[in-house]
């Protein structure tokens, strides 16, 4: 909502900024109210862990306002915007490799482990699929549908990792997890009326 009105000046409502405050600081509450250390890294590696989740969070919301604003600015496809992305993020990992020096190791790895471009092309058709569920929800929905669309898919994702996993989950996540999913249930009663 922030890059919404940032970017495409929309206007929200109070009920909406009200949901927006109880999902982010729900989904604060569980991600920190459990433990959240990893048994394998260094002691600050859960704060690292937060920073690097908040980027994430951060680009991942500018990314499907802006590619909405497209969507509408420039009639743009789904098709067209995928392919410009793919080769922006194509070109800036060759950048990247060449920066780092690591494009003549990389090829050498490739020709090494031939079954890799296999297994890449595997890769590369799920996150194009990925990609095209992506792009339709933020066309004809969205940048916010998409938004509540992965909250949920993440925080579901968590709590099954915990369970899957054998972590506890304290009572606090429990009750943050009933609010989110409360405060988006009340939203989709909300809009029907």
């Amino acid at each position: 909502m922030i890059w919404g009105t940032l970017i495409s000046r929309k206007k929200y409502g109070i009920i909406d900024y009200m949901i927006a405050v109880i999902v982010a600081i729900g989904c604060t509450i569980f991600t920190t109210s459990g433990n959240i250390a990893s048994s394998r890294g260094s002691p600050n590696s859960s704060l690292v862990g937060l920073v690097l989740m908040a980027g994430y969070l951060g680009f991942d919301g500018f990314t499907s306002t802006f590619q909405e604003k497209l969507f509408g600015s420039y009639e743009m496809s789904m098709y067209n915007q995928m392919m410009y992305v793919n080769l922006c993020s194509g070109l800036m990992s060759l950048v990247m490799l060449l920066i780092s020096g690591k494009f003549v190791q990389t090829l050498q790895f490739a020709s090494k482990y031939p079954k890799i471009v296999g297994d890449a092309t595997t890769l590369s058709f799920s996150a194009v699929s990925g990609q095209f569920a992506i792009s339709y929800t933020i066309k004809n929905y969205g940048a916010l549908v998409y938004a509540t669309i992965m909250t949920v898919r993440q925080l579901l994702s968590v709590i099954t990792s915990n369970i899957l996993f054998g972590h506890n989950i304290t009572m606090l996540q429990w009750i943050s997890t009933v609010a989110v999913f409360g405060a988006l249930l009340f939203r989709s009663w909300y809009n029907k009326k």
